[in-house]
């Protein structure tokens, strides 16, 4: 008999990750394996409840590790009942390779479609029994089952994309999408083939670049719910700079998955719905000058709601300057990243949202070793971006610590910089004082070989820009020892870290937290907690689209809004 990889049960699909709703409350995955997609998902969202159906017991005793619940079930003959503690209503429903082994998968859809929330979502990965190889073997005569792929012998179901859309539609589902899953290698070899059958083909009235799309595909992701969802396409241009992927690219991914939201930038070749409403988010920054003016007439000329997100202060930034702030006073509104940036960009538009910096994912706590004679590593993050910390005051009261078996690690940003990576500045913290890589690789594993974080004042005056360097360090397991100025309104003294007003202060607190041990771990177990229940961007995302729905509700308001405020662009 035919037997599957060893590695099977352990694999999980990326494209399902990317698709599943990222603030479900409550997740079903049918044939859940060893649990690794659940692992990777928890990432994103710990604070879910998540629920697993695996027929093989022993992959279902690995997925215990990483799942709520776990049930050893025929899923054909399960009932909701049968599973311990889902009494609320599925967020997301998630079949990964499991259809196609069924015998009567409708049956099972349309009992598994009463457990979905209204607002739900349902994912399947299917494989297509249209693929370019199977046709070939077919051309040749053979059909040949295989221990997994397209032909595995355990299939019972054979699926094209239209099968696959008809089962799903004639179940009561609305089907959203279909995303074709293509393998690179393949199509090299495949396309000689494909081009020899043309002409049948034509013959039969396909479209031969329809036949070559579907017959590269090996599988294919569908996405659909109970009932259809409002449609939102979003555009996040690409821009550089170390903030667009904490700012952009991480909540375009978060808005992937939402139900009805077509991210233009990760399906650039779906066909936009009929009704589909625009939202165009772009940098602070990315818009100036003739060519920027251009595009923000284009944008509203499609009817297009038009955000800018400003994480930095445009009164210090020449390029704003020299446009007349166009980036910032030319959209129907801006998110910000913080309290106080928002009231000075509140003087160019008054339409504002504060979207504070929230972590992607996050690792489980696993704070490194405490033995009495390991030495004390203390953190120094890089501050985000164009924000300037001010080193300069605390470096006195830093000397001599590392005579303490305290060991100073310092990091830099992606440009490499930072005021500490002198070496002349390094050389005061102790001749363990050490500079780490900038690759968010490098820089996370770093983070976790310590022990606590030191965060200084910022250079400007208020609240971080950024709570990013925060977050991360609580993320990393450290105990947090921060300005008050800058990080008063981020931690709460004695609770998740330590805050200090002046340079003695800090010399004070980083004392106490170099002598005991206990007192180290528990901060930055607090800390960790924080961020992992409140500061989880799968926890926000649902907010910044309501906002933009309410956006485009009051899309004509805010075009005459913007046509006072900036009359050029209605020009011509």
């Amino acid at each position: 008999m035919l037997q599957p990889d060893p590695g099977y049960y352990a694999r999980y699909n990326t494209k399902l990750l990317e698709c599943m709703t990222a603030d479900a409350a409550t997740v079903l995955e049918i044939g859940c394996g060893q649990g690794e997609l659940a692992r990777q998902y928890k990432r994103s969202n710990p604070r879910c409840r998540y629920f697993g159906v695996e027929a093989n017991q022993d992959a279902a005793a690995g997925a215990r590790k990483h799942l709520d619940v776990v049930v050893t079930a025929d899923v054909q003959t399960l009932e909701r009942a049968d599973i311990p503690g889902l009494v609320q209503p599925v967020d997301c429903l998630v079949y990964g390779d499991v259809l196609e082994h069924l015998a009567d998968p409708w049956a099972t859809l349309e009992r598994h479609r009463e457990w979905l929330a209204p607002n739900g979502q349902v994912l399947a990965c299917v494989p297509n029994v249209q693929y370019w190889e199977v046709l070939r073997d077919l051309l040749r005569g053979k059909w040949e089952y295989q221990a997994q792929g397209v032909l595995d012998a355990t299939h019972l179901r054979f699926f094209t994309l239209h099968s696959l859309v008809d089962m799903f539609k004639k179940t009561g589902f609305e089907v959203l999408d279909v995303l074709p899953l293509y393998f690179e290698a393949d199509a090299d070899a495949a396309r000689p083939f494909l081009h020899a059958l043309t002409p049948a083909a034509a013959h039969c009235g396909v479209d031969p670049a329809t036949l070559e799309r579907q017959a590269l595909a090996k599988q294919y992701v569908l996405r659909a719910t109970r009932t259809r969802p409002p449609r939102l396409a979003l555009k996040m241009p690409a821009s550089p700079g170390p903030a667009y992927h904490r700012r952009i690219f991480a909540p375009l991914r978060c808005f992937f998955s939402l139900p009805g939201v077509r991210v233009t930038d990760l399906l650039p070749n779906l066909p936009a719905p009929v009704g589909e409403d625009k939202v165009y988010v772009h940098d602070g920054q990315a818009l100036c000058g003739a060519s920027g003016l251009e595009t923000l007439r284009t944008l509203l000329r499609a009817n297009t709601c038009i955000v800018a997100d400003c994480h930095e202060d445009p009164f210090e930034a020449p390029a704003q300057q020299e446009s007349r702030y166009l980036a910032l006073r030319g959209a129907h509104a801006v998110q910000v990243s913080s309290a106080t940036l928002a009231e000075r960009v509140r003087k160019l538009n008054p339409n504002l949202a504060v979207f504070p910096d929230q972590l992607e994912r996050i690792d489980p706590f696993d704070p490194p070793d405490m033995a009495p004679d390991t030495p004390v590593r203390v953190f120094l993050p890089a501050a985000p971006g164009p924000e300037r910390w001010d080193w300069g005051a605390l470096l006195p009261c830093l000397k001599g610590c590392h005579a303490r078996r305290v060991m100073f690690v310092v990091a830099c940003d992606e440009s490499g910089e930072n005021a500490l990576c002198d070496a002349d500045l390094l050389a005061r913290l102790g001749p363990d004082a050490t500079r780490v890589a900038t690759t968010d690789l490098a820089y996370a594993a770093v983070a976790r070989s310590c022990h606590l974080a030191l965060l200084p004042p910022a250079q400007h005056s208020g609240e971080a820009w950024s709570e990013l360097p925060l977050l991360e360090c609580g993320a990393h397991g450290l105990a947090c020892l921060a300005a008050a100025r800058t990080w008063g309104r981020s931690l709460v003294h004695g609770q998740n870290g330590l805050l200090f007003e002046d340079a003695a202060g800090c010399r004070e607190q980083l004392d106490a937290l170099l002598a005991d041990a206990t007192l180290r771990r528990g901060l930055a177990a607090a800390a960790y907690a924080a961020v992992r229940d409140r500061r989880m961007l799968a926890l926000h995302i649902r907010t910044r689209y309501n906002w933009y729905r309410r956006l485009i509700q009051s899309l004509p308001e805010l075009t005459r809004d913007l046509k006072r405020r900036v009359p050029e662009l209605f020009a011509g």
